[in-house]
């Protein structure tokens, strides 16, 4: 199973873990001065955040790779010492889906670090793994990523103003597949009535 089809069959998290989730988006999106238009070019914020993003066809299945290593100034045959890698054979809206992810990753450790200075972030697991389709952080991290792709007070905003407004039309706003404007409906939903 490729990594948003986890998150599409996964269990919706507790309100207060989405909650979290929309917090430290939030809160990195404010210290980090980052002015988010929609629909969201996740490619171009990573880029912006220092990151060199590439495709990579791999063997294994493996569908991303983050890594950041703080100590040097570039990582062998990159342009930075921030990589996010993306597996080029998945579809273009797994792809933005794979980077927001792995970029949520290291969003979620700068939160989870600020009182010690991590040097190193890694973040890479074969997604056949059954510890790695069912952990609740990986969980935790597709739902930011979701998040960060259709961003919950904008999503709840224009779903107040088009009440009548269906997936094809949140997918077309902010340039995702259906399925992923289905679950992000479906959370919002959610979170107003829990």
């Amino acid at each position: 199973m490729e990594r948003m089809g986890l998150y599409l069959r996964g269990k919706i998290l507790e309100r207060e873990k989405r909650s979290e989730a929309d917090r430290i988006i939030a809160e990195f999106i404010e210290e980090n001065n980052i002015k988010l238009t929609e629909p969201i070019d996740i490619c171009k914020l990573a880029t912006r955040l220092g990151f060199d993003v590439r495709p990579a066809v791999f063997k294994e299945k493996i569908d991303g790779i983050l890594y950041v290593d703080k100590s040097i100034e570039k990582i062998a045959r990159f342009n930075s010492n921030k990589v996010i890698v993306y597996n080029i054979a998945r579809p273009v809206e797994d792809a933005s889906f794979i980077i927001a992810h792995e970029l949520c990753h290291y969003i979620k450790s700068i939160h989870d670090s600020k009182s010690s200075e991590e040097k190193t972030i890694i973040a890479a697991r074969d997604r056949s793994d059954t510890d790695y389709s069912s952990s609740d952080d990986e969980q935790f991290i597709d739902y930011m990523a979701a998040a960060l792709l259709i961003p919950t007070e904008s999503l709840n905003a224009f779903l107040e103003k088009n009440m009548d407004a269906d997936a094809t039309l949140v997918a077309s706003k902010y340039d995702v597949g259906k399925k992923l404007a289905e679950r992000r409906i479906q959370e919002v939903n959610l979170k107003v009535t829990q």
